[in-house]
């Protein structure tokens, strides 16, 4: 017996030409790549046709760029196994009738719908998911998808949700209460992309498997609260990007998160423009390596607890805060950075910063100061030494040269010059002294540098307090300067 199906509006065809008759042999067991690449195909109707042998579909209407309407067989095999990248590239498919779909034994929906991009909405009622273990981009591109119900989808085998609604621009809402994730091992780019999401629950996710959520919620510009509950991260092992560029996100609760195997934090928070409050608990970052572009462009967070932040194997910190306009509190006292050789821009563009306290800071890994401080402060002066150079500049204009030929004797630091600002002699930073363990050189200003500043040998912190409270020079007043360098780097106190 011979299996028939009638493929209908192929285009560019005469009118006596619209209507083919297909033969296929007996005993059919794979559709795979069966109307692959069929670019001029435009409506099927495959009711009548028996699939009751098939195992496979995967490709089966791969491209076929002007597909819009597809109606399955009405008898489906019960060995089905495999139906990914089914209708991948279908771009113009609005319209899909599952007839009596069989999906118990699938096990691969990878890339099943990616890029129909004009679809809008999907009945999936009749899927059974139970034995699937991929549903990696699943919905990956469907741009204009609006209606999306999961409630019947079981997801208890499955291990990888990478990139499933990855750009689905026009979805609203979606409900993954019955989601079980417990086998999940990555969720990058899940979300990535749903611009108009405005929430995501996830309370019930299991994230106890997951080891990869590298910008999970990327690009989710709408979504205003994300719920984690009381997750459990033991194997998790990247969250770089993770929120990136959620602009309208407000606060974020990642206390119960375990990142004791995160190596990076780059660009976590970056151009998440209305958060204003982040609960790390007490995340354990003692493996971090990256923290670069962490905060940049969070332009409402004024102050952050990062006091359970361990740096000790951080290397770069560059633009970390970055245009954090209007942060003004930051106390990073506890940073500990003898591995750091970059802290580029680290506060470039944070305008509004009024208290800073990098007390702790160790700058004896960084290759070139001069480049890693340039804009630090827009509005300070400050004098910086540039390793390459040998000497010592003026900021933030880093041509102008500050010391020249300075160099440390019995007594300290020791310049043949002195800074000049608006023509008067005054010190702004004290570079680390081989000969002091913890000191502090006072100037007034328009005293000679050489002749009447004094150096202090400040034994510990509470003598360091007490000098600052003293009000010894204040440095960004603009006509004093105070600067604190310890054994462990150098600290500036902002009024």
């Amino acid at each position: 017996m011979l299996k028939m199906i009638v493929v209908k509006k192929i285009c560019n065809l005469t009118k006596e030409q619209s209507n083919i008759t297909l033969i296929f042999s007996n005993n059919i067991t794979s559709l795979e790549r069966m109307f692959e690449n069929m670019k001029n195909l435009i409506e099927i109707d495959l009711s009548y046709f028996d699939t009751s042998l098939v195992t496979t579909s995967s490709f089966m209407f791969y491209n076929c760029l002007n597909l819009t309407s597809v109606k399955l067989s009405n008898t489906y095999s019960i060995n089905l196994k495999n139906i990914s990248y089914m209708f991948q590239l279908c771009s113009n498919l609005i319209y899909i009738n599952f007839g009596n779909i069989n999906t118990s034994l699938v096990e691969d929906m990878q890339f099943l719908f990616s890029q129909c991009s004009k679809i809008e909405s999907i009945d999936l009622s009749k899927f059974d998911t139970s034995k699937v273990t991929t549903m990696f981009a699943m919905f990956r591109y469907c741009s204009n998808l609006k209606e999306l119900n999961l409630n019947n989808f079981d997801t208890s085998l499955v291990i990888n949700m990478r990139s499933m609604f990855y750009s689905c621009n026009e979805l609203i809402s979606i409900d993954l209460s019955s989601f079980n994730t417990s086998q999940v091992t990555t969720m990058k780019w899940m979300f990535q992309g749903c611009f108009k999401l405005s929430s995501i629950n996830i309370l019930n996710f299991d994230l106890s498997n997951v080891v990869d959520m590298y910008a999970m919620f990327s690009n989710c510009k709408t979504v205003e609260t994300i719920n984690f509950g009381n997750v459990n991260t033991p194997s998790l092992e990247n969250i770089e990007l993770l929120f990136q560029g959620c602009t309208d996100l407000k606060s974020i609760d990642l206390s119960k998160f375990n990142t004791a195997k995160i190596i990076s934090m780059s660009s976590m928070f970056a151009q998440c423009l209305n958060i204003e409050s982040i609960n790390f608990g007490n995340i354990d970052t003692s493996l971090v390596q990256n923290m670069s572009y962490l905060f940049n462009g969070c332009s409402k967070l004024k102050t952050i607890d990062l006091s359970s932040f361990n740096t000790t194997q951080v290397t770069t910190f560059q633009c970390m805060f970055s245009n954090c306009s209007n942060l003004r509190y930051l106390n990073l006292s506890n940073f500990k950075t003898s591995n750091m050789n970059s802290m580029f821009q680290m506060f470039e563009g944070c305008s509004s910063l009024l208290h800073l306290n990098i007390y702790s800071f160790e700058l004896n890994n960084l290759v070139n100061i001069t480049y890693d401080f340039k804009d630090i402060f827009p509005n300070v002066t400050y004098c910086i030494y540039d390793n390459y150079a040998k000497n010592y500049f003026l900021g933030p204009n880093t041509n102008s040269i500050c010391y020249k030929e300075c160099h440390y004797d019995s007594y300290g630091l020791f310049c043949d010059e002195n800074i000049l600002i608006n023509n008067e002699s005054i010190i702004q930073r004290l570079i680390p002294s081989s000969s002091y363990s913890n000191v502090i050189l006072e100037c007034e200003k328009g005293n000679n540098l050489n002749n009447n500043c004094k150096f202090l040998n400040i034994k510990n912190d509470t003598e360091i307090m007490n000098i600052i409270q003293e009000n010894i020079n204040f440095l960004f007043e603009g006509d004093k300067s105070q600067v604190i360098k310890s054994e462990s780097g150098v600290a500036f106190q902002i009024p």
